[in-house]
């Protein structure tokens, strides 16, 4: 998330020809608090993000319950 959020602030304050220090680190800030609270908000509650998750885990998906022997 943050590496997303970072490459958003600074695309867009080189895209709104402001470049300048603060305005990069604002512009960071706030894609920050828009992703989280998107993500909290609106698709942890839907489900779709655990899900998403699920799918495209790469620790080795094990099944929810284990076989009884």
């Amino acid at each position: 998330m943050l590496l997303v959020a970072t490459l958003d602030g600074l695309g867009t304050a080189y895209f709104n020809d402001s470049f300048h220090g603060r305005t990069i680190v604002s512009s960071i800030l706030i894609a920050v608090i828009i992703i989280g609270a998107t993500y909290h908000v609106l698709w942890k509650p839907s489900g779709i993000a655990p899900g998403i998750e699920r799918a495209t885990s790469t620790n080795g998906a094990r099944p929810a319950t284990t076989p009884s022997q």
